[in-house]
């Protein structure tokens, strides 16, 4: 487990696209797993990885491939307020809905302003209940 470099931006994002986006049961029923990632989603993600906090999982290995991922932040109503501000941006209704939803989830929640919040966390749809989300919870509850 290690914090992202910022040479990992597009890599992470492919990542999401096709591990977190695909399998997300929100994301599934607004239909946004056939589709191009809505800029305004991506923008998110991109904002959210230069913050510093994301962890990526890679496999041991002379490649070195992502096998998990987490996107942190901090300040859980200042990120839901931004949620609100991309979603006049996004370029379709159900991406629209998601960041409204996700919105007023933290909203919603008692959650402290500087508490963690993991926004996306995924890992390679073939390693599921191995432990990989376990092992980036752990690494996220550590920054």
């Amino acid at each position: 487990m290690e914090i992202a470099k910022p040479s990992d931006q597009v890599k992470v994002l492919n990542f999401l696209e096709r591990n977190y986006v695909t399998s997300d049961p929100l994301c599934k029923s607004l239909k946004l797993t056939n589709k191009k990632l809505d800029r305004s989603l991506e923008f998110l993600m991109i904002e959210l990885l230069s913050q510093g906090m994301t962890i990526v999982a890679r496999e041991k290995s002379l490649e070195n491939k992502i096998i998990g991922v987490s996107v942190n932040h901090r300040n859980c109503i200042r990120h839901a307020n931004r949620l609100e501000e991309l979603s006049k941006a996004a370029e379709t209704v159900n991406c629209k809905k998601l960041l409204l939803i996700w919105s007023l989830i933290i909203k919603e929640s008692s959650l402290q302003d500087d508490a963690l919040g993991m926004s996306f966390i995924t890992e390679k749809k073939d390693l599921q209940g191995q432990g990989v989300i376990s092992e980036l919870m752990k690494a996220s509850l550590f920054l």
